[in-house]
């Protein structure tokens, strides 16, 4: 095994056993909510891109809401900004619950802001097609805490997003 090969498998077991600890630790809160509203940081990595992005995520019942902006840099040279929102459904699958469980989001209106300036092909390249194209869908498995909830997609844990506390 090449040394790559001992990275990416440990990186996937660290990432399985971080998983099963935040499942453990949701399993034994029960939080009231389903994402009212909660702010995440995150960086999508992949073919030489780097994409550190700050989420504002909302969700209402059955809609929700994605804003997310931040430069993205190939390596370590900016390419572009990217500065989008999503509206999406949200459907629950059998068995999830409030506290958590999979659900399903399908995306029916991706709006580009001025500030974006990123090309499509750049974007298509790194990041999941439900955050750039309209009638998309990505499946998360959403594990709410205390704070905030945490977000798997692919039994990858893509970001933490802390609750906005409402005065």
């Amino acid at each position: 095994m090449t040394k790559k090969h001992w990275i990416v498998m440990v990186f996937v077991i660290l990432s399985s056993i971080l998983g099963v600890l935040f499942i453990w630790k949701a399993s034994l809160l029960k939080v009231g909510s389903h994402i009212p509203e909660c702010l995440a940081t995150t960086e999508f990595n992949k073919k030489g891109y780097r994409a550190p992005l700050i989420v504002n995520f909302r969700v209402d019942k059955d809609k929700g809401l994605i804003f997310y902006e931040g430069p993205v840099f190939l390596d370590n040279k900016l390419v572009g900004i990217v500065n989008r929102q999503i509206e999406f459904t949200v459907k629950r699958m059998p068995g999830a619950t409030r506290e958590h469980g999979t659900v399903n989001y399908q995306s029916y209106n991706v709006t580009v802001f001025p500030k974006d300036n990123l090309s499509e092909n750049i974007a298509e390249k790194i990041l999941h097609n439900f955050f750039i194209k309209n009638n998309s869908s990505i499946y998360f498995d959403i594990f709410n805490m205390k704070d905030g909830a945490i977000l798997i997609n692919d039994n990858i844990p893509l970001f933490y997003c802390r609750h906005v506390q409402k005065n």
